[in-house]
Formats: structure tokens, C-alpha cells, sequence
């Protein structure tokens, strides 16, 4: 099986543009969060909109952004039904040089195997790195689907005002 697999143009043009306004809405509302991850390196902070925590469905006044992606990823997987356990819309900020956020699982505490979708919203120069060097650029809707458990890290961007992406973890049924 292979480890990751990127989809370019995952939403058809006219659901990502609607998704892209949605989000970059000025009345998308953001959470400042100074834990990045488990290896919160230190004075690092991102902007985030926690959907779904240990199974439950948060309440927040953001459009519901996990079935857009769960749907794509269903039609995609034809006989599959998946399990979301956590998801999360990210906001990074520009900064002057390229921040590492820290290599990471998203889930720890899983002896299940799982999977992670992560969205990219918008274009810019950062990405996700893997372990073993291998960066996957932001492009803006570009799916980056890693299975099983990798250690990766969030890599910033210095190009664009704001990095956004949605990161999603789930359980095959």
C-alpha cells in the first residue's frame, strides 16, 4: 500500500470556489491556538476551527466544512464509509522564513489504523514534510491523502498573507 496519494483538483471548480469564499470569508471565525502539535516548538501560533474532537461535532457558527470533503472523499472510494474522528480548519500566517511546526501523528493514542485527508485551500510556497524529506507544496485544491500512521510536520509559508488547509482524520469502516 502506497503511503500517501495526492489528488489535484479534488472539489470540481464550482464547489471550490464556493468552499474557497466560504472560508476566506471575513465571517469564518478563527480560534488563536499557540499548540500547534505534540512538539509545540516554542513561540509558534496558528488560527484554527476545531470541527470535530474524539468523535463529537463541535457547535460553531462555521459552515460545516468536513461533509464537503467526506462526500468528495466517498465518491472517490466508492463501497467505503468512514469514521471522522477529528477535523480542523488550520490558519497560518506569513512569516519571513519557512517555521517546521514539528514532526508529528495526528492521532497518538490510536492502535487503529487511520487515514488523513489534508485540504489545501489556497496557494502558497508551504507544504507538508514527511519524515524522510519528502514536501508536498500547498495548492490550493489539492488533496494530500496520508495512510496510516507518518510522522510529518506543517511547513509555513513566506509568499502568501495566510495558509489554509483542513486537516481530517479518519477510520475506515
Amino acid at each position: 500500500m502506497k503511503s500517501f496519494e495526492i489528488i489535484d483538483n479534488f472539489l470540481d471548480n464550482e464547489t471550490f470556489y464556493w468552499f474557497k469564499k466560504q472560508i476566506e470569508s471575513s465571517d469564518f471565525y478563527w480560534c488563536f491556538t499557540d499548540y500547534i502539535n505534540e512538539s509545540n516548538i516554542k513561540d509558534t501560533f496558528a488560527f484554527a476551527d476545531i470541527k470535530v474532537q474524539s468523535f463529537e461535532f463541535i457547535k460553531n457558527p462555521n459552515f460545516n466544512y468536513v461533509d464537503f470533503i467526506m462526500k468528495e472523499l466517498k465518491k472517490r472510494n466508492l463501497s467505503n464509509t468512514f469514521e471522522v474522528t477529528r477535523a480542523k480548519a488550520n490558519l497560518f500566517l506569513k512569516n519571513n522564513t519557512q517555521i517546521k511546526y514539528g514532526y508529528h501523528y495526528d492521532i497518538n493514542d490510536s492502535n487503529r489504523e487511520y487515514e488523513t485527508i489534508i485540504y489545501y485551500v489556497n496557494n502558497n510556497n508551504g507544504g507538508t514534510e514527511f519524515e524522510d524529506g519528502t514536501f508536498i507544496k500547498q495548492k490550493e485544491n489539492r488533496a494530500l491523502i496520508i495512510y496510516g500512521k507518518q510522522l510529518h510536520q506543517s511547513v509555513g509559508q513566506t509568499d502568501e498573507l495566510r495558509r489554509i488547509n483542513i486537516n481530517i482524520n479518519y477510520y475506515r469502516k
